[in-house]
């Protein structure tokens, strides 16, 4: 085939692939008009729904964003999730709070965005999970060809702890970011906030909703969405 051959080919697009930490925080929720997803309140909603975050932080050596995907229990997406995990011969609930090699596929389904344009849905397919960080970060160097993937992790790494801590942070920032897009009201943001927390356990290891970090990112979040 000749280089003029490939205007004659479809495009398929690569997989956009990560590895990290992966949390899987399920919650009670009510699916309210207007607002979508609330914690659910037995006083005022009749019917309660199971919503699935799904948050994965990845490895310093990727450099990239904090991926984070929100359904429900009987989502397509979940269930496409959660098969995939299966087919690895594991149980969702184990592969939570683990390092994991996740890329996104489509679902088989579309929808219009807000410019018109048909675009594919994804889920969050999980490939690989790993014993440890550094099984993830090896796993990610082998495929990106670096030859410095066989080098043992160096004795200057921080503590596992901080390591820990400063993810979860991260997360945090991340949560509190997606609670604020709900349009909600500061009360109401501050409440679904603490809800994942609570849901999440590399969170709920360091924070609640009365830790100084939580405060901070919240009045952050509020202060930039009122200029």
């Amino acid at each position: 085939m000749s280089d003029i051959d490939i205007l004659n080919e479809t495009y398929t697009p690569v997989p956009y692939e990560v590895w990290g930490l992966l949390s899987i925080a399920p919650w009670k929720a009510a699916l309210v008009k207007g607002e979508g997803k609330v914690p659910f309140d037995p006083t005022q909603h009749k019917n309660m729904v199971w919503a699935i975050d799904l948050s994965l932080l990845p490895i310093d050596a990727q450099q990239s964003s904090v991926v984070e995907r929100s359904m429900i229990q009987p989502a397509k997406e979940w269930r496409l999730t959660q098969d995939a995990i299966k087919a690895l011969g594991i149980q969702p609930a184990d592969a939570n709070d683990h390092y994991v090699h996740a890329a996104f596929e489509p679902t088989g389904e579309t929808y219009v965005n807000s410019e018109g344009a048909t675009k594919n849905k994804t889920f969050l397919k999980i490939i690989k999970v790993f014993k440890s960080e550094d099984e993830c970060t090896q796993d990610y160097l082998y495929t990106q060809y670096d030859p410095e993937a066989n080098r043992p992790a160096e004795a200057t790494n921080p503590a596992a702890g901080q390591k820990e801590y400063e993810a979860a942070l991260k997360l945090l920032g991340a949560t509190v970011r997606t609670c604020m897009k709900s349009g909600a009201s500061a009360e109401k943001v501050k409440d679904l906030v603490d809800v994942k927390i609570k849901a999440s356990p590399v969170m709920s290891r360091f924070f609640n909703a009365g830790s100084q970090e939580v405060i901070d990112l919240l009045n952050q979040a509020l202060v930039a969405e009122a200029k």
